[in-house]
């Protein structure tokens, strides 16, 4: 009896198989929303940590400059200094993109001299928002981070210069992010999209709210260390918008004062940014003449390169060396009369240079004439003057960075309406493929000095990007000694 009430209960259970995957799936299913629920969380809350300790460590080595500089502590902004207490991360200029509560404004940095120990102590702490967590009752989540700088490890270590140039076309104008399809095929706006044109112009000023407590007062001629210069730019360099190099960084109102409209041709800014750097037309308009005429220095230098699309332009061949693409004149001739007008070219894709319809030879009953094959590739104009300047900086000993943003596939929200020149027509979205993207890493990548290129897919990774460039920075100039 057992034994068949066994073999019956586990048959049936066998057969009855509907309800327990049912369950199953459930349960699965439940599990993974829970973990990918607490995955996103946990997320926000390590980039909040991440963003939190980089503003504490660069107020800290801020702190600790103007203590070793000024010997005592700061009453006051008004001398560049930051006193002890607590601020908002919104009041010393410092922002916060991610799900953090109250934004800037509710992040809040405690700062603390302590001249028993020699050191300035910075603690940065706020709460992030839930999705997972708020349905389990808790809604939100504490970070806090501490850093601690002493006094007498500050070492001002190399002068510097910094040259931005800025992607201000038309696209600039588009949301950072694309359109999403929903599972009923129609197009959703993306949640907290940016306009690209505001998110730089937040970031930059990220940037610069960064680096200057860092460098200090430099309006006494013993302490200019670093100079900085803006290029905005479209189709040209926007001359209203440029900022020549100085000792000093470039203000919030020249850095709001950019705009979206426009074509796009990095060439003219890059060239300018070469001439700053390196004076190539006047050994007095180099960086190294203005450091080495006020602190004796050579200086490091450095260019952040931010755009958001290819160079605009029809593709020109331009003769180079070492791309394995050739091509040939060819004309129609009689005897040795050549008829210029009437040539064509000829190409070939190999390693080496092609030898063959070279000089005079026949061919169908006509003759024809042959010249030199000559090597080198199809290239926008624009990219290729650019690559050019880029190559010349860097051969120069100059690191650029270079900066993707915004290049994702998809259909993106223009925020007005703007003439689309493959289309011929007016719009309201502007459309990034996946040939486009892939011609905009390639340009950026062969720009950039080795492993310096950042991919910066929206507002946040925008900011991620220009926040690990500016630590790059720091590190090199404005040191702690070991």
């Amino acid at each position: 009896m057992p034994d068949k009430f066994n073999g019956t209960a586990l048959s049936r259970f066998g057969r009855e198989e509907n309800g327990n995957i049912a369950m199953m799936f459930a349960f699965c299913i439940t599990m993974c929303v829970g973990i990918a629920g607490a995955a996103v969380d946990f997320g926000v809350l390590s980039s909040a940590e991440s963003r939190s300790q980089q503003i504490g460590d660069a107020v800290a080595l801020s702190a600790a400059v103007y203590v070793r500089n000024k010997s005592g502590n700061p009453e006051d902004r008004e001398d560049g200094g930051i006193p002890p207490g607590r601020h908002t991360a919104a009041s010393l200029g410092y922002d916060f993109t991610s799900l953090v509560k109250g934004g800037a404004d509710e992040v809040f940095i405690d700062i603390e001299y302590d001249q028993t120990n020699s050191e300035a102590v910075v603690s940065v702490s706020g709460k992030t928002e839930t999705t997972l967590w708020r349905a389990l009752g808790k809604d939100e989540l504490d970070f806090r981070t501490v850093s601690v700088v002493s006094f007498e490890d500050v070492q001002v270590n190399d002068a510097a210069s910094i040259v931005l140039v800025l992607d201000n076309s038309g696209s600039m104008n588009f949301d950072d992010r694309p359109y999403t399809v929903n599972s009923s095929g129609n197009r959703v706006e993306p949640v907290d999209a940016v306009r690209r044109i505001d998110a730089l112009e937040s970031t930059v000023m990220d940037f610069i709210n960064y680096i200057s407590p860092l460098v200090g007062d430099q309006s006494n001629d013993k302490n200019k260390m670093v100079r900085t210069g803006m290029l905005a730019y479209n189709s040209d360099t926007i001359t209203e918008r440029t900022v020549p190099m100085g000792w000093r960084f470039p203000t919030e109102s020249q850095v709001t004062a950019m705009e979206a409209q426009g074509g796009t041709n990095s060439a003219p800014p890059l060239d300018t940014a070469r001439e700053w750097m390196l004076g190539t037309d006047s050994p007095t308009t180099g960086e190294d003449y203005h450091h080495n005429q006020m602190n004796g220095r050579t200086p490091l230098k450095f260019v952040i390169f931010m755009t958001d699309g290819i160079n605009s332009g029809d593709e020109e061949w331009f003769d180079q060396e070492d791309t394995g693409e050739w091509r040939q004149l060819e004309c129609r001739r009689s005897g040795n009369y050549v008829f210029t007008d009437n040539c064509r070219y000829w190409y070939e894709t190999q390693e080496t240079q092609p030898t063959s319809y070279q000089g005079d030879y026949s061919y169908g009953g006509r003759q024809y004439r042959g010249y030199e094959w000559t090597e080198g590739q199809w290239e926008i104009p624009a990219n290729h003057h650019s690559l050019a300047d880029c190559k010349s900086l860097k051969d120069a000993g100059v690191r650029v960075y270079t900066i993707g943003f915004a290049l994702e596939e998809g259909l993106y929200e223009w925020n007005g309406t703007y003439w689309n020149q493959e289309e011929q027509a007016f719009t309201q979205r502007g459309i990034q493929t996946s040939e486009k993207r892939s011609q905009a890493y390639s340009f950026l990548t062969a720009c950039a000095s080795e492993g310096k290129f950042r991919v910066a897919s929206d507002a946040d990774s925008l900011q991620e990007a220009f926040n690990s460039i500016g630590q790059d920075i720091v590190e090199e100039t404005i040191r702690l000694k070991s």
